[in-house]
C-alpha cells in the first residue's frame, strides 16, 4: 500500500524535517505529539489495510445489521441465495481487539472467493456482503463494535437480512456461502436450563434470571429490598432501624422498632413474614415461577425460605455464604454449579432413551433416514457430532438426499439441515460428547416421535 499522510514513515518524515522549538516551547510536548500522532496513525492504517483487503465491499451505515440473542439467530430465515453465514473469535478486551477487522476482512474475501466457486454472479455476493464490510471502516462507531465483544462473534447475512450476535463462547474462524444459512456451531449454546437466583440478607435482596452463558438483572421487579422494606409494608407508620452484626456466615441484620421484636422468637417470625412477602413477590412472575429457582444465602435463611415458599422447583444446591459479599461474575459461577448436574440428567437420559430405541425402529443413525424424518417432523431427540460433516444436496423431504463424498457447488453439510428441521419442528437438538459413547459413524443419530 502507498505510503500517505497518515503512514508511520510520512510521519517520521514530517518530524524528522520539523523546525526546532522557539524559546518558550517545551521539546517534549512536541516529541510527545509526535508520539501519539504516529500511534494513532498506526492504527488508522491497520483498519484501512483491512479495509483493502475485501476490495469492492463499499461501507454502508452500521444500523444496516440487527443485533439478536443467539435462539433468534438460530432461527433466522434463509432467505434467497446467496446466504453467507461467518464465525470468529473475538476478544473482550485489550490490544488483541484489533484483530477483530482484520480477521473478518479475510472472511468476507474467502466469502467472495467460494460465492465465485459456486458460479454466483459477484453483483449477488457484494450485495450480501456489504453490510458487514461496514464494520472494517476507520470511524469510531465500527472501532467501538470490535471494543464491546464477548468471546466469539456470528454473522448471518442474505439478500433480505443481515443479523449478528455476540456470543460468550469462540469459534474457529469459518465462512460458509450457499443456498442456505449454516447454524450448526451455535448448537452448543442450546445446552442450557435457564433459571432464578435469588440472592438475600436481612440487608439487601437481588434477583437475576440466569443461564449457562450470562445472568442478569431484570430491568424491574416487585421485590422487596430489604427486610426493613419488606415488614414496612405491614405497617407503613413503622419506623425500622437495623444495625449490622457479625455472623460466621457474615453480616447480617437486628432490627429493633415498634412491632419488632429482639428474642429470637420474634426475629424468626420477622424473618418468616419476610421471605412469604419475597416468595409471593417472585411467584407473581410467569417467568420466575416456571423457571428452576436457585437460593443464595446463608444456610439457616436458605432452610428457612424453603419452609415457607410455594415455588414448584427449588433447587437443592444453593450457593452459600452472605451473598452480598459475592460480584455478579462470582453469583453466576456458583449459580451454574448448582444448575449444571440438571444439564447433565437430561441429556445422559436422552443418550439412554436413544442406546435403548437403537434398532427397535424407533431410533436410527442412518443419515437419509434421519434428513427425511427430521423434513417431516419426526424427530423428537436429534444427537448431532459436531466434528463430522457430511455434504449433499439439500433434501426435500420426500426422496433421499444425495450425499457426495466429494463437495460439490450446491451442496449443504446434511448434518445442519437436519438440526434445523428438527428445532423449526418442536424437538430437540444434542451436541454428542466424548463420554457419550454412541457411535455415530455420519454424525448424526435420532429418536423419533412416530
Amino acid at each position: 500500500m502507498p505510503e500517505g499522510p497518515c503512514s508511520p514513515a510520512g510521519m517520521r518524515s514530517d518530524a524528522q524535517t520539523a523546525p526546532r522549538s522557539h524559546p518558550g516551547e517545551h521539546p517534549d510536548h512536541l516529541e510527545l505529539f509526535a508520539f501519539a500522532a504516529v500511534v494513532l496513525c498506526k492504527i488508522c492504517n491497520a483498519y484501512r489495510r483491512a479495509g483493502t483487503i475485501c476490495d469492492g465491499i463499499n461501507l454502508v451505515g452500521l444500523g444496516s445489521m440487527n443485533e439478536l440473542p443467539f435462539e433468534d439467530l438460530l432461527r433466522t430465515e434463509d432467505g434467497e441465495a446467496p446466504c453467507v453465514s461467518i464465525y470468529m473469535p473475538t476478544h473482550r478486551a485489550g490490544r488483541e481487539t484489533r484483530q477483530g477487522p482484520i480477521m473478518l476482512a479475510n472472511l468476507l474475501r474467502e466469502a467472495r472467493a467460494q460465492g465465485a466457486a459456486q458460479g454466483m454472479p459477484s453483483e449477488a455476493i457484494q450485495a450480501v456482503l456489504v453490510r458487514a464490510g461496514r464494520l472494517l471502516d476507520a470511524d469510531a462507531q465500527a472501532a467501538s463494535f470490535w471494543q464491546h465483544q464477548q468471546d466469539g462473534l456470528a454473522i448471518l447475512l442474505t439478500q433480505e437480512t443481515a443479523s449478528y450476535a455476540r456470543l460468550p463462547c469462540s469459534f474457529e474462524p469459518v465462512v460458509v456461502v450457499g443456498t442456505r444459512l449454516y447454524r450448526k456451531p451455535l448448537l452448543p449454546l442450546r445446552g442450557d436450563v435457564p433459571f432464578t437466583l435469588l440472592a438475600f440478607s436481612q440487608n439487601r435482596v437481588r434477583l437475576f434470571r440466569g443461564s449457562r452463558w450470562d445472568l442478569q438483572q431484570p430491568a424491574r421487579n416487585d421485590l422487596p429490598t430489604s427486610m426493613a422494606e419488606a415488614l414496612s409494608m405491614d405497617d407503613p407508620e413503622k419506623s425500622l432501624q437495623h444495625h449490622g452484626y457479625s455472623t460466621p456466615s457474615g453480616s447480617q441484620s437486628v432490627f429493633h422498632g415498634q412491632g419488632i421484636g429482639t428474642n429470637d422468637e420474634r426475629h424468626k417470625d420477622d424473618l418468616e413474614r419476610f421471605f412469604r412477602k419475597l416468595d409471593a413477590a417472585l411467584l407473581d412472575s410467569a417467568v420466575d415461577r416456571e423457571r428452576p429457582l436457585v437460593l443464595a444465602a446463608v444456610d439457616y435463611m436458605t432452610t428457612m425460605y424453603r419452609s415457607v415458599s410455594k415455588h414448584p422447583d427449588i433447587l437443592q444446591s444453593t450457593v452459600a455464604g452472605n451473598p452480598d459479599e459475592l460480584t455478579q461474575r462470582e453469583l453466576h459461577n456458583a449459580a451454574w454449579q448448582c444448575v449444571q448436574p440438571r444439564l447433565r440428567k437430561r441429556h445422559q437420559e436422552a443418550v439412554h432413551n436413544l442406546r435403548a430405541q437403537l434398532g427397535s425402529g424407533n431410533a436410527s443413525d442412518e443419515l437419509t433416514t434421519i434428513v427425511r424424518g427430521a423434513h417431516n417432523g419426526r424427530v423428537e431427540d436429534l444427537f448431532v457430532h459436531l466434528g463430522i460433516e457430511r455434504f449433499g444436496a439439500q433434501a426435500d423431504g420426500t426422496s433421499n438426499p444425495a450425499v457426495d463424498v466429494d463437495r460439490k457447488p450446491g451442496d449443504v453439510d446434511l448434518l445442519d439441515v437436519a438440526a434445523d428441521a428438527t428445532l423449526r419442528a418442536g424437538g430437540n437438538v444434542h451436541v454428542l460428547r466424548e463420554t457419550d459413547d454412541v457411535k455415530v459413524p455420519d454424525g448424526l443419530a435420532a429418536t423419533f416421535r412416530y
